[in-house]
């Protein structure tokens, strides 16, 4: 497998980690190869915001600039899968729900 070859498998591991997008069945995915995808973590987080960025632009046409927005929104949780947006439930959850901080963490690792 060529350099270019390895790096474009990592760039899939990472968007696959982090999207719904489908990824190419010649990927291959282990432990090791995703702690190497983190380079790549960035440029997936770009690539989401610019599908909800369009979205909102072609919007822009049609609705008002706040349905706009709830529509990039919607497009972020769909490409994501809702990652973030667990994520932030999950953090709210063990702040206001546990009365020490060891049960505010096991709140928050709950999956």
């Amino acid at each position: 497998m060529q350099a270019w070859q390895k790096q474009l498998n990592l760039f899939f591991i990472a968007m696959g980690f982090f999207t719904r997008i489908p990824m190419p069945k010649w990927i291959e995915v282990d432990a090791d190869k995703l702690n190497k995808a983190s380079r790549y973590f960035g440029l997936v987080g770009l690539l989401v915001g610019v599908i909800s960025a369009l979205v909102y632009s072609l919007m822009l046409h049609w609705v008002s600039p706040s349905v706009a927005i709830v529509f990039a929104m919607i497009t972020s949780v769909i490409v994501t899968g809702g990652f973030h947006e667990d994520g932030l439930a999950d953090t709210a959850d063990g702040l206001g729900g546990g009365w020490t901080v060891e049960a505010k963490l096991n709140i928050m690792k709950d999956s």
